[in-house]
C-alpha cells in the first residue's frame, strides 16, 4: 500500500510543484486534485523556454534559453522516514510522443525515438497516458508505472 503524490518541474528540482497525496494506493492508481501551472517564456522559433535570472551585483537580466522539458517523478509519502522514489518520466514538450489511449496499452515503448510525436505549443492540448520509469531498491529489477 502506497501514499503517493507526484512532483514535477519545468526549469529544475528547486522550482517543482507537488500534488495533494492519494492516500492507501494498493495498485498504484492515484487521484489528484491538483494541476500544474508553470508560468514561463516560450521562444518558438528555437523551441527553447527563455528564462530570466537577475545575478548579484548585475544591472541587467540575463537570459538562459534551455529545452522546454517537463519532468514528472513520483514519489511514496511516508510520514515517519525520508520519502520513497517510485519512478520519473522526462517529455520534451516540443516533441512529445503521443499518450497511450488506455492504462494498459501503455508502456516504455511509447517513450522510444520512433513513436510519432506531437508539438505541444502547435496543438494546445493532449491527453493520454506516459510511463514513468524506476528501479526496485532490492531486486535491481527496472518498473514501470
Amino acid at each position: 500500500m502506497s501514499d503517493i503524490y507526484v512532483k514535477g518541474w519545468l526549469t529544475g528540482p528547486h522550482e517543482s510543484q507537488h500534488t495533494d497525496v492519494h492516500y492507501r494506493s494498493m495498485t498504484g492508481e492515484g487521484n489528484f486534485n491538483w494541476r500544474f501551472v508553470f508560468p514561463f517564456k516560450y521562444l518558438s522559433t528555437e523551441n527553447k523556454l527563455v528564462l530570466t535570472k537577475k545575478e548579484l551585483f548585475s544591472f541587467d537580466e540575463t537570459e538562459i534559453k534551455m529545452p522546454c522539458k517537463l519532468t514528472l517523478q513520483v514519489w511514496d509519502n511516508d510520514t515517519f522516514s525520508a520519502d520513497d522514489f517510485l519512478g520519473t518520466v522526462s517529455l520534451e514538450l516540443s516533441y512529445l510522443p503521443r499518450g497511450a489511449k488506455t492504462a494498459k496499452s501503455c508502456s516504455l515503448q511509447n517513450l522510444e525515438p520512433h513513436v510519432p510525436t506531437v508539438n505541444l505549443f502547435r496543438t494546445k492540448r493532449t491527453r493520454g497516458w506516459w510511463p514513468c520509469r524506476g528501479t526496485d531498491k532490492e531486486t535491481k529489477a527496472e518498473i514501470l508505472g
